[in-house]
């Protein structure tokens, strides 16, 4: 199942699946989110939202220096002006929809950050800020997009996990999966649609949960992230006759 596609034609596009149940009336919507990109990818994703009854969000709660480090990385990236794209922002505070956020509370992820081996911890955050510092001066649409394809082909070989990638990934997959399993237990019966606004990365893992609790996809489409193409990135053409 496709969750983040990448083509020449459309450009990047985040599949927003609705998951049913076939003795639950409880909704599920899954938004596949990308950290940057255009501002109206980001407008439409609010503007769906206010069809939701309940929103999981990402976020760690009580953001420690690891995750600050991280989103300021992103916020770099969208300094380029070549790319013409915004960080990751959506409103939950202008939303009727009962907001949950579905994810670590800063205690606990760096209860768990500082388990990992020192030399893991500062390389992974100089890896990370040394990409976006050179996805700033040199990169392009195009690079941004190489990485993002997304998909839950249970054919594809697992990722071996180090620790980092335990705790940012697989640990707080497990987090909102429990959140979810809980609304599923305790308001299966009702007539909601919970939205789940996270990072692409964690949808196989709940769409694997979820597939496991009996929901399937009932329907989906697709929202243009960003297109491969911008003006800033394309190259200059020669001046004609005639002119100055």
């Amino acid at each position: 199942m496709q969750i983040i596609e990448v083509t020449e034609l459309a450009g990047v596009r985040s599949a927003v699946m609705t998951f049913r149940h076939p003795a639950a009336r409880l909704r599920f919507v899954l938004y596949p989110m990308i950290h940057v990109g255009e501002p109206e990818f980001y407008a439409q994703v609010q503007e769906e939202l206010r069809g939701c009854d309940i929103v999981l969000a990402e976020g760690v709660n009580g953001l420690s220096l690891s995750m600050r480090a991280r989103i300021a990385s992103y916020r770099l990236v969208t300094k380029n002006d070549r790319f013409a794209l915004v960080p990751q922002h959506i409103d939950y505070a202008g939303l009727d929809a009962a907001v949950i956020r579905a994810d670590m509370t800063g205690r606990e992820f760096t209860a768990l950050w500082r388990k990992i081996p020192l030399v893991s911890r500062i390389l992974s955050l100089v890896l990370f800020l040394f990409y976006s510092t050179g996805m700033r001066l040199f990169g392009s649409r195009r690079l941004i997009a190489r990485a993002l394809t997304t998909d839950d082909d249970p054919s594809r070989p697992p990722q071996d996990p180090d620790a980092v990638y335990d705790l940012i990934v697989t640990r707080r997959d497990e987090v909102l999966l429990r959140a979810a399993t809980e609304l599923h237990r305790e308001r299966g019966a009702d007539d909601l649609v919970v939205a789940v606004v996270w990072g692409a990365g964690h949808m196989p893992g709940l769409i694997k949960g979820l597939w496991a609790l009996g929901y399937r996809v009932q329907d989906a489409h697709w929202l243009t992230v960003f297109s491969l193409h911008h003006d800033h990135e394309a190259p200059p053409r020669p001046p004609g006759r005639g002119t100055a």
